[in-house]
């Protein structure tokens, strides 16, 4: 009896810390398409479920050479108050108990301008470190996930480089064509030329 009593109590107290430092959170978006040299951005969504508590946010990984802003990286989180109805001006978020205030965090990703065709993960890492008030502390972790597909240079930067080589493409053929034609004159001309020179000479030796 008195030791399924310990393993009871060892229960409760692993669980307390769960219940008191308990948060929700959401993501407006997680997939996003774009090109090479591009950035985009997404919204995490965040209340707190019990009391007052403070998130912490930080980069777990990212592709080599990318940048990842965190706006804000530390968050104040209120004890949730749950409306009937939102208000104007606020951003809400509709659970179960009704419509909770929010706080936002935004995420911004750039990609390098020479980013290969490809599907690329971004984590970020949400940490959540209170004590109970009954002395017990805890560390509420929460990952989020942002799934980027890269399809390469933009239509703008390829029609550019298509512009470049159409460019080249038309001077190699100007030169071409200038040394054919210079060509063409040296064969029709200078033969005809040449036996005028001769005849000159010949009358010029007679006179």
């Amino acid at each position: 009896m008195a030791h399924n009593l310990k393993i009871t109590f060892l229960i409760i107290l692993l669980f307390l810390p769960v219940s008191v430092l308990g948060f929700g959170s959401t993501q407006k978006d997680y997939k996003a398409d774009i090109y090479s040299g591009q950035s985009v951005e997404f919204e995490i969504l965040l209340y707190s479920l019990n009391k007052e508590t403070t998130m912490m946010f930080k980069t777990v990984s990212h592709p080599e050479g990318w940048r990842v802003w965190i706006i804000p990286e530390k968050v104040n989180l209120p004890a949730a108050t749950f409306n009937s109805e939102p208000e104007i001006g606020k951003e809400y978020l509709k659970v179960n108990e009704g419509y909770v205030e929010v706080k936002k965090v935004l995420v911004k990703i750039e990609t390098p301008w020479d980013t290969i065709t490809g599907d690329y993960l971004v984590r970020i890492e949400a940490v959540e470190n209170k004590q109970s008030s009954n002395g017990v502390s805890a560390v509420n972790v929460r990952d989020f996930n942002f799934f980027i597909r890269v399809k390469g240079l933009p239509l703008q930067e390829k029609t550019t480089s298509s512009k470049i080589n159409h460019t080249a493409v038309n001077k190699t053929v100007l030169i071409r064509t200038t040394h054919e034609k210079k060509k063409e004159f040296e064969r029709w001309w200078l033969p005809p030329l040449l036996i005028i020179i001769l005849l000159l000479l010949v009358l010029f030796r007679r006179a």
